[in-house]
């Protein structure tokens, strides 16, 4: 990928790759209906997929194609005209302001929300711990006082000589 200054896109950049088909696949779907998938490998040896949805005529021949990820229309615009083992350069730069992307940022807002989610779940992990927690010790309290009173209660209770029978009266 050579990224150079440019007047070429708003952004100012050019993005130019150079890819190899390496297989090709076609799948029936349904009648008049199909997918394709090409493997890809960059100049770095980096593979991707890239996948469409293909309309068929009668005759075997497509009628439309329309990629699974409209972030690959420039590619699947190229692609169906390729073959296997084919190599062929492509010229990203004009697709990004076009599709009004955002490089990175979509991922780092997912990263946010992911990291916001796990935080969530310990909280309330650490809110059981702590009920938990508070419960246990009310009922040591609880107990401890309830102790307490049955001895107070056996310490206070009358005894042989202290109670007067009716007799010495």
């Amino acid at each position: 990928m050579k990224n150079v200054l440019s007047n070429k896109n708003p952004a100012g950049y050019i993005m130019i790759k150079t890819l190899t088909v390496r297989e090709i696949l076609h799948k029936e779907i349904g009648p008049g209906k199909g997918s394709m998938s090409w493997l890809l490998e960059d100049e770095s040896g980096l593979s991707r997929t890239v996948r469409a949805i293909i309309d068929v005529a009668h005759n075997g021949k497509i009628e439309k194609i329309r990629p699974m990820y409209w972030s690959d229309a420039p590619l699947v615009e190229c692609l169906h005209l390729i073959e296997e083992g084919q190599s062929f350069t492509l010229d990203f730069s004009g697709a990004k302001p076009q599709q009004n992307t955002v490089p990175h940022e979509v991922y780092r807002n997912m990263t946010v929300i992911q990291q916001l989610a796990g935080l969530g779940s310990r909280f309330t992990r650490l809110l059981i711990v702590l009920v938990l927690v508070m419960g246990l010790w009310l009922a040591q309290g609880v107990a401890s006082e309830v102790m307490q009173m049955q001895l107070n209660m056996a310490r206070v209770s009358p005894t042989d000589s202290q109670t007067e029978s009716p007799s010495q009266l």
